[in-house]
């Protein structure tokens, strides 16, 4: 079973740091599947693909696993100074931490600021649900530019971006696809909530609790796309055509296509992504 240790290890062998706004504990908690099993890739975390995008990465801004867990030393400045943070800042505070810091000396300015922030995810959480991606993008990045916590900011950012990159997918016409990333979307939402719930309550300020979303069985189909995602040798030869950018769309358009029966073969799935998106292809290909 991974744990968070194992995985602040990995960074550190590796020469990465965890992007800003992540928590090992609560990713480890509650974002990882049965056997710390990624999300997004299929593969238990972490995985050697995160290595490869960071080492394959064309830009500064492509330097990141899948996931948006590991990061290069490049990108986690360059995303800490475009929110107006400081380097020095690593990674947003566990549960554990936040309380432990202000429970003997509850503050009420500091529950109703949390309380205001978990609002704001709450409100994002259900505009991702309705796929309205781009409003709920636009009110993360407002949200952060309000607050006085510079670690919530920066939390409140990387959100922004994650639902910007669900929109891209759902735009993409793959609604399995899209499905598969609206969920952990909403999953990182409602881990910073919690977060932020705990400290509200620990400072004296009541929240509501979480709704409880009822849990669709996993289909055929999601089983499928888990053993696709990240872990098929036979798709990663047919990645190499496409953009370093786009190898994770494109991924996720081909394992769709092959769970969801619409294509018999990888080269045929692989062959109606490149008609549907050609401007994912390399420009030599």
């Amino acid at each position: 079973m991974t744990t968070a240790e194992d995985l602040r290890r990995f960074a550190e062998s590796n020469g990465l740091k965890t992007h800003p706004g992540q928590d090992l504990n609560n990713w480890v908690t509650n974002v990882l599947d049965v056997g710390g099993v990624c999300p997004c890739t299929g593969q238990v975390c972490p995985c050697p693909q995160a290595l490869s995008n960071i080492a394959s990465a064309r830009s500064i801004d492509e330097q990141h696993c899948g996931c948006y867990l590991f990061v290069s030393d490049k990108l986690y400045a360059q995303e800490v100074q475009e929110l107006g943070g400081s380097e020095d800042i690593a990674i947003a505070p566990s549960v554990d931490q936040a309380t432990t810091e202000i429970v003997d000396d509850p503050d009420q300015e500091v529950g109703e600021e949390a309380a205001r922030i978990s609002a704001v995810y709450a409100e994002a959480e259900a505009l991702i649900a309705a796929g309205k991606f781009d409003e709920a993008k636009e009110l993360l990045k407002s949200g952060a530019t309000t607050m006085r916590c510079e670690l919530c900011a920066q939390a409140m950012g990387i959100e922004a971006k994650r639902a910007e990159f669900v929109g891209e997918v759902c735009g993409t016409g793959d609604e399995e696809a899209c499905e598969f990333d609206s969920k952990h979307a909403i999953k990182a939402m409602q881990q910073l909530r919690t977060v932020y719930n705990s400290i509200a309550r620990d400072n004296g300020v009541e929240v509501p609790e979480l709704e409880e979303r009822a849990k669709k069985p996993r289909s055929e189909y999601r089983e499928c796309m888990s053993a696709m995602i990240g872990g098929s040798s036979d798709l990663a030869p047919l990645l190499q055509g496409f953009n370093v950018a786009d190898q994770h769309k494109a991924e996720m358009a081909i394992s769709a296509k092959l769970c969801s029966r619409k294509a018999q073969s990888p080269e045929d799935a692989a062959e109606m992504v490149k008609e549907a998106h050609p401007g994912w292809l390399k420009p030599e290909v």
